[in-house]
């Protein structure tokens, strides 16, 4: 790149050669078209005393002779021009140049056309027989009685204008070159003189840029005296007022870059440490920046800027209500689920104007309220559940009381059984508080654990004893197959029970007389972090259901244990949801055997206030394993 100095110079020399050249080429051009309308008129002269000399030879009609072509060839030579001489219904009778029998019809060229409607045209075009540029004149020959005998045609080429215009580019150019190299001497001393304050300022203009602020310019502007005066005045006073102007904008550069930094500064501090995902998009939905919650939670940890925002987060409402805000200028709110049903966001929208007014861009806020959905979801589910479970009992309840006091009564058997009902129906609504109450407080960590190292297989037994006679009366086979050395697991000993108890009891009541139920477990080696992925891997072929567990630093070693039975099944379907509360499989099947629908889900929590986790394998009709490990 050159200094401004070659510059300014190398601008007054192209302007100068530029000049020589449009004046060289008015010249060349004005004097091209003389010297054509000169040549143009000369051979028009030619051609009508060439006429004269025809007329005697085509007096008597147009035929071909050899005194015609003698003519033609003696004419071409003593003028140096080319000679044609065509019929009037334009064939080639002679020419000088070319046999006439391998000539076209000439009755279509512009020149003929000419001189037999008006007595004479001229032409300038390419020669279709000398593949060159021509002029030609034409001139209508009459015949006997005014008829028309021919046409008489000459044509010279354009070469000869061609290099008489050559001639007369290169005097100009010889011209041009003298002045441009005196005009370039000149240009390189004005240029010097106007451009060595400039370059100075430059420098200091280009430091400034790039942020040093130490720069200071040459000059200081007004109140100056002495060398520095001296020197403001021979650059002019023009240039010490630029040198003023480039001081006071260094301090304003420098105040306003100080100013900006420490509000970036700010600024950055309070996205990046923003919890909530933030993304900024200019007027065309394209990101600008986003904060790393954002990266983290739509970029799956890579850069935002430079994505189109449905690309990121693949909501075309988002996107709608982004364009909305760009185009008016009004914030706007909008709640939007993301990738699956469950992730829910509540997300504010504002405009970012520019110095005008303008809305230069779009700010979008995250608010993740997942959490607070699931939790309505489960306030509302867990509401509807428990009043229905309640009024089913209690519905019961107040039927029989009723019946019994509209005189059932005096019927001992039949008031007998309907308190027996009652009295059933009362246990159901005691179970489920029961089970409500428990369930509230492992949920709230209410629970008071006393853990201890035990014997599960022991705990088996004991539970067992319990549940022996309705294994006996279904008809069912019960077996603990937990092995003896599985080792001391550490867990209170009452929730461990409970957590047998609701897994064998399911397994009583959903497997048919002649069934098997079977209890076993074993020890786990897993790394450190694998969590769930670990627990597919050894827990039995696919299909699993799991919930908790599974998070950095968990336990190398587990006890696994298992309850097996040969029932009904589960449907693929409601398998993942068999931990719920008052989820039930097949409502009609579940009523009847009395369960709350809470039994799974205290086992899920019982098992996860113990670090563990738990998951399901089922298939229709052949039975169901359900298993649950704790950490050794």
């Amino acid at each position: 790149m050159g200094t401004i100095r070659s510059r300014l110079a190398t601008t007054y020399i192209v302007l100068i050669a530029a000049a020589m050249l449009v004046v060289g080429a008015v010249l060349a051009n004005y004097w091209s078209s003389l010297y054509l309308r000169d040549t143009q008129a000369t051979l028009m002269r030619q051609t009508e005393l060439v006429r004269g000399t025809m007329t005697d030879v085509l007096a008597y009609g147009p035929v071909r002779s050899a005194r015609l072509d003698a003519a033609a060839a003696e004419i071409g030579r003593s003028l140096n021009v080319r000679v044609t001489v065509i019929a009037a219904d334009g064939t080639v009778l002679a020419d000088n140049e070319n046999p006439p029998e391998q000539m076209e019809n000439h009755a279509g060229r512009p020149e003929v056309i000419a001189a037999l409607t008006a007595g004479q045209g001229s032409a300038v075009r390419p020669s279709a027989t000398m593949r060159t540029e021509m002029l030609y004149t034409a001139m209508r020959v009459n015949g006997l009685g005014g008829t028309t005998a021919g046409v008489v045609r000459l044509a010279v080429p354009l070469s000869s204008i061609d290099a008489a215009v050559a001639r007369f580019w290169w005097i100009i150019a010889a011209a041009a070159l003298a002045v441009t190299g005196l005009a370039a001497g000149v240009a390189f001393f004005v240029a010097g003189r106007l451009s060595r304050p400039i370059e100075e300022m430059t420098e200091t203009a280009t430091r400034l840029a790039s942020g040093d602020f130490s720069a200071r310019p040459p000059l200081s502007g007004a109140g100056l005296s002495g060398p520095t005066a001296r020197r403001a005045a021979e650059r002019g006073y023009e240039v010490a007022r630029l040198a003023a102007a480039l001081e006071h904008m260094r301090e304003m550069l420098r105040s306003r870059v100080d100013e900006l930094t420490a509000a970036k500064g700010r600024f950055e501090a309070v996205l990046f440490s923003m919890a909530n995902p933030v993304v900024m998009t200019d007027r065309t939905g394209r990101i600008i920046i986003g904060n790393p919650a954002a990266e983290k939670a739509f970029g799956a940890g890579a850069s935002l800027a430079g994505r189109d925002v449905l690309e990121a987060v693949r909501s075309p409402e988002l996107a709608d209500r982004m364009e909305e805000v760009a185009a008016t200028g009004e914030p706007r709110s909008v709640a939007i689920g993301l990738f699956d049903p469950d992730r829910w966001y509540n997300v504010s929208l504002g405009p970012v104007r520019g110095d005008a007014g303008e809305v230069t861009a779009v700010v979008a806020v995250f608010s993740d309220v997942s959490a607070m959905r699931q939790v309505e979801r489960l306030r509302r589910d867990f509401v509807a559940n428990v009043s229905h479970e309640l009024l089913t009992p209690l519905t019961a309840v107040r039927g029989f009381a009723e019946t019994l006091l509209e005189g059932a009564d005096e019927d001992p058997a039949a008031r007998r059984d309907f308190i027996k009902i009652m009295h059933n129906e009362a246990d159901r609504m005691v179970a489920l508080v029961e089970d409500l109450l428990q369930l509230s407080r492992l949920e709230s960590g209410r629970v008071e654990m006393r853990p201890v190292e035990l014997d599960a297989g022991a705990v088996v037994d004991e539970v067992a004893a319990v549940l022996g006679p309705q294994i006996e009366a279904g008809g069912l086979s019960f077996e603990n197959s937990v092995p003896s050395d599985l080792g001391p697991v550490r867990a209170d000993r009452e929730l461990l029970r409970r957590v047998f108890i609701n897994l064998i009891g399911n397994a009583v009541k959903y497997t048919p007389s002649g069934g098997r139920i079977a209890v076993s477990g074993l020890l786990v080696d897993i790394e450190p972090g694998l969590g769930r992925r670990a627990a597919k891997a050894g827990g039995g072929p696919g299909g699993l259901t799991k919930t908790g567990g599974g998070e950095p630093g968990a336990p190398r070693r587990e006890a696994r244990f298992v309850v097996e039975d040969t029932g009904i099944g589960i449907p693929p379907e409601d398998l993942p949801r068999v931990f719920e509360r008052f989820y039930r499989v097949g409502k009609d099947r579940s009523r009847a055997s009395g369960g709350t629908g809470l039994g799974l889900a205290i086992v899920k929590h019982i098992v996860e206030a113990h670090g563990g986790r738990v998951w399901a394998e089922s298939e229709p009709g052949k039975g169901s394993r359900f298993w649950f490990a704790l950490p050794m």
